[in-house]
């Protein structure tokens, strides 16, 4: 080594202010680099800030100090970046081969940065200030295209790799392995700041004057319990806003009374019973197209914001088929979460979070929150924003401002309550309107979230203006039926709220549709009326005419299917509602795949008995004989699901598993 520093008069300093330098500097432009892409706010960055600068500067400085103590000065700033590639290849790993491999890494690392150092002695210094410079351009380059909104030129990448590619001509003669260091560094930049771009930017210009569509899905949201919908009691001003303002579907029913089914059934037009997607924990089979696909192939940016594990890409993977995906559930109420994407403080997140650094929902605030920092980052550009919340869902546990003081949350851990303790609620009617109460409130929680939601989405809404849809997944029994908290086919479980809010009055004016209509006509409908290529070969039908004030001919048959869970002791059943009829068919066994012998069938004049309270299937055989060939038979079984210990505990906390 011809560079060495042991004359120098603190050689100990100058080899902990190599590493630290060194190790910081990487910090700090990978911390650039997802702040830039996440629109972090100023708090966030300066506890994130902190948090990275003290992680790198410690490697930097325990690199710096084993230098000193080798005698070996000169390699600090070698040492540094070898271990943060030690880090950063071996640190989450858990195969010791791979741990090794990782450790490999950093020895090569570790020599190439010796031979730089080396050669930074016989460097012209023209040359090296020249080099560096373009460097440090290509850098800002890259970091640049990925604060690039969406729509906007692609200039900082094509300045990007012209200047890395210069800073690679002025170093190249006669110093060929710094040159490949500084090319492969280079490359890495360009590439980290392409594949935001990438991801984000359209194939194609959307439409002129194309609108941005909201899809709000609110969880576990019974129709009977929003104020447009005739509930007195109720908290939903934003929600009851919205139906004033748009198109409020009177009679609007879910297939399925499971979260990830009904959800996928939203977003493709298909029935569970078609896609065999019908239980949670069951990725929807990449050969069935969503809307997502559609509205990017349409130019819009496609982004999703799912709250609960049942809608995550772990679970459902429907996330993963829109551009920019947020189903990260952690609270990071210390540091940003886009803190632990930086390598050296990744495999600090189980010990600065705990160890359960993955809860089964997160609240609606901070989804709002992230929702709008991602509107307000790409305002102006047409988009395809599903944000999803989860709250209505149990366990309640609404904020404090919105419930009653007196009221029992340790009711609302509902699922982790004894038999005993849910038959002691059950048969005490106060304590069910206490529960019911709680659900209110947790109502009224999201409804206020919905409003700081559509605020946003307005402001930063297109010329196009905006598309707004609400509606749930499924509802909530709660004493219906004899059925607490147990979720069925009777309407209780089916009956959601629908409402579509054009993006102009133009559109459609302010009105109420009493028609029977379905969730898988919402992705039709999304793509009608966003001008959005359609899905071919599915089972809904868009509602643009009802939007538009036309009537149709052609009642909407509605179908509803049942698969028990995997811990579930119930039978298969399948449920259709036609021309004011609802016939509901349960197997009595969980051996009775496609076969119906021993059915139990209860039908329902839904026309003259909404409530669903007198079983007419005795008497009017022949509205059965006519529904029942109708049903859906032998859907195909869902695949047995590999489910972890730790996916276990997020379905058992949702109530789905015991």
């Amino acid at each position: 080594m011809r560079v060495d520093l042991r004359g120098s008069a603190a050689p100990g300093v100058s080899a902990l202010a190599a590493g630290v330098g060194v190790a910081v500097t990487v910090g700090v432009l990978e911390f650039a680099r997802v702040t830039l892409s996440d629109g972090l706010g100023p708090n966030e960055i300066q506890r994130g800030l902190l948090l990275v600068c003290a992680v790198y500067a410690a490697i930097g400085l325990v690199a710096g100090s084993i230098c000193w103590a080798g005698r070996r000065i000169a390699l600090a700033p070698a040492a540094a970046f070898a271990a943060l590639v030690v880090i950063a290849s071996a640190g989450a790993e858990s195969r010791p081969i791979l741990r090794l491999a990782g450790v490999a890494l950093g020895y090569v690392a570790l020599r190439i940065g010796a031979v730089v150092l080396d050669r930074f002695a016989a460097l012209p210094r023209a040359r090296l200030a020249s080099s560096a410079a373009l460097l440090a351009i290509a850098g800002v380059c890259a970091l640049a295209a990925q604060a690039l909104p969406a729509y906007g030129p692609r200039w900082a990448l094509g300045a990007a790799v012209a200047a890395a590619g210069g800073a690679v001509l002025v170093w190249t003669p006669r110093v060929r392995g710094s040159a490949l260091l500084l090319a492969v560094t280079a490359l890495a930049l360009v590439w980290q700041g392409s594949q935001h771009v990438q991801r984000l930017a359209p194939s194609v210009k959307p439409a002129p004057n194309a609108p941005s569509v909201l899809l709000v899905t609110i969880d576990t949201l019974r129709a009977d319990r929003v104020g447009a919908y005739g509930y007195d009691a109720a908290r939903t001003p934003n929600l009851d806003a919205l139906a004033k303002q748009g198109v409020l579907f009177r009679n609007a029913y879910a297939h399925s009374r499971f979260t990830g089914p009904s959800h996928a059934s939203i977003l493709t037009g298909l029935l569970p019973s078609t896609t065999g997607f019908v239980v949670n924990h069951q990725p929807l089979d990449a050969k069935y197209a969503t809307v997502a696909e559609r509205f990017q192939e349409a130019g819009f940016l496609t982004a999703a914001f799912p709250s609960s594990y049942t809608t995550t890409t772990r679970s459902t993977g429907l996330p993963a088929r829109f551009q920019a995906v947020d189903d990260d559930l952690r609270e990071h109420s210390r540091f940003p979460e886009a803190t632990f994407r930086c390598v050296a403080v990744r495999p600090l997140e189980r010990l600065i979070k705990g160890a359960s650094t993955w809860p089964s929902y997160r609240p609606a605030a901070d989804t709002t929150s992230r929702a709008i920092r991602f509107l307000e980052a790409n305002a102006r550009a047409p988009m395809f924003a599903w944000v999803h919340y989860f709250d209505p869902h149990l366990p309640y546990k609404p904020p404090a401002e919105l419930r009653d003081p007196s009221a029992d949350l340790a009711d609302g851990d509902w699922y982790q309550l004894s038999a005993g303790q849910k038959r002691a609620i059950v048969q005490d009617p106060k304590r069910v309107q206490g529960m019911r109460e709680l659900y209110d409130a947790e109502i009224a929680y999201v409804d206020r979230e919905l409003g700081r939601l559509v605020e946003a989405a307005r402001s930063t809404a297109p010329a196009g203006g905006l598309l707004i849809v609400v509606t749930s997944d499924h509802g909530e029994p709660m004493g219906d039926h004899g059925h607490f908290w147990v979720r069925d086919l009777y309407d209780a479980t089916l009956h959601v709220p629908l409402i579509v809010a054009p993006a102009s009055l133009a559109h459609a004016a302010p009105r109420v549709v009493e028609e029977d209509v379905r969730l898988v006509d919402l992705a039709p409908t999304l793509l009608a009326l966003a001008g959005a290529p359609a899905l071919s070969g599915i089972d809904g039908r868009s509602l643009a005419p009802l939007v538009a004030g036309e009537s149709e001919a052609e009642p909407r048959e509605v179908i509803a299917v049942s698969e028990p869970e995997p811990d579930e002791f119930a039978g298969r059943a399948a449920a259709i509602r036609r021309a004011g009829w609802k016939l509901i068919r349960m197997a009595a066994d969980l051996d009775a795949p496609g076969r119906w012998s021993d059915a139990r069938e209860d039908l329902f004049d839904v026309a003259t008995d909404p409530a669903e309270t007198a079983n007419l299937a005795a008497t009017r055989a022949d509205v059965v004989a006519e529904l029942a060939p109708r049903l859906p038979k032998g859907w195909s079984a869902p695949a047995a699901a590999t489910i972890t210990p730790e996916e276990r505990e997020r379905l058992r906390e949702l109530g789905y598993l015991q």
